[in-house]
């Protein structure tokens, strides 16, 4: 039997082809991958493998069941063999088909897979991994930013480099990204599997005013720890002294009753807590400008402040001396303004009586 030229080129040619096919599915399979999972079920198992390959597989829901339990744990390993472990006690065999690989119960035969419409062979829907990095308005990264996928329990905080990884559920998931001191942002994922964000910084936050010992300062000047309890936050709450109107208005101002006698209650007034060996040094207050003791926040009435700073680290020593090592607590009262007599009038009582 002769053959001619072109029969020999013909078949030369689809050995190349096959044994390109044959090279390409055994490189996606020599993929090393870590992956660890503890009575996870199997569509949770595939979606994990195919976030750290680039594979993606197929297969027949009807065929298999992807709520069996599976436990993992790979560290670098090619993906044939974790596959061998994962599928292998599960009878589902596998079949590598381009960049997708095919999943089919062993006692089926794979052959007739190809003949079926589109309809009947389709691909599980699995988590989308997303991926970024974040930064400032000026290119460098931020740490810790958190982002989360809202309306849900899943998230993830920046790395050392600024990057991130989770995975939503699908496109329509919004990422909402925030960070102290600047702006929160929402984005939507769409089909983006990649999101870098650019956060601004909240500049209103910065410039608000703060009264320190030595006359008025911008936040964004200070290197101290300092926070601010504005009229507003005290002058509704159902109290008759400033020092029960001031409990929970400031993180690290801790104010306890330690008696509850009418007319006569005992308050214990700290900055982040006990500041001794042998017990607590009481916040130097300082009135208008003037140190008074710090009782005199249980008889003011607190409709009478315009503002309060509470200066809380050791920047507070450098400006009062020792006496301020409990910290420093700045009353500002209100003052006359032109214009008009207003008249606020605030009526509050209770009734008791014993039960026989």
């Amino acid at each position: 039997m002769r053959i001619s030229l072109t029969q020999l080129l013909i078949a030369i040619l689809f050995m190349g082809v096959s044994h390109a096919h044959d090279a390409s599915a055994q490189e996606m399979l020599e993929q090393k991958v870590t992956v660890k999972l503890t009575n996870e079920d199997l569509k949770t198992a595939l979606g994990s493998l195919q976030r750290a390959t680039s594979v993606r597989f197929i297969y027949n829901p009807r065929e298999i069941k992807v709520t069996q339990k599976i436990s993992l744990d790979a560290k670098n390993e090619k993906l044939k063999e974790v596959l061998e472990q994962v599928l292998g006690p599960l009878k589902i065999g596998y079949e590598v088909k381009g960049k997708q690989i095919a999943l089919f119960k062993k006692e089926v035969s794979l052959l007739p897979i190809p003949q079926q419409t589109p309809s009947l062979l389709t691909t599980q829907a699995l988590d989308q991994g997303v991926t970024g990095k974040i930064t400032d308005d000026k290119g460098e990264v931020l740490v810790g930013v958190s982002v989360q996928v809202k309306g849900t329990t899943r998230g993830a905080t920046t790395d050392a480099n600024g990057g991130y990884r989770l995975s939503v559920p699908d496109g329509k998931s919004v990422l909402v990204f925030s960070y102290i001191g600047y702006i929160k942002q929402e984005i939507v994922v769409g089909n983006q599997s990649i999101i870098n964000v650019q956060l601004s910084a909240d500049d209103k936050s910065l410039e608000e005013v703060v009264v320190v010992g030595y006359g008025v300062q911008k936040k964004v000047n200070m290197t101290g720890a300092v926070s601010t309890i504005d009229s507003k936050a005290i002058e509704n709450r159902p109290s008759s002294n400033l020092a029960t109107a001031m409990q929970g208005t400031s993180p690290g101002l801790i104010i306890q009753r330690t008696t509850g006698q009418p007319g006569s209650e005992g308050v214990s007034i700290q900055i982040r807590g006990a500041t001794t060996a042998n017990g607590s040094v009481d916040p130097l207050m300082i009135l208008d400008g003037v140190a008074v003791p710090i009782s005199t926040l249980q008889t003011m009435n607190p409709n009478d402040v315009e503002n309060i700073s509470v200066l809380k680290d050791a920047a507070a020593a450098a400006i009062y001396g020792a006496q301020a090592a409990g910290g420093v607590i700045l009353v500002t009262t209100k003052k006359g303004k032109s214009g008009k007599v207003t008249f606020d009038y605030l009526s509050q009582f209770g009734t008791d009586w014993s039960i026989n």
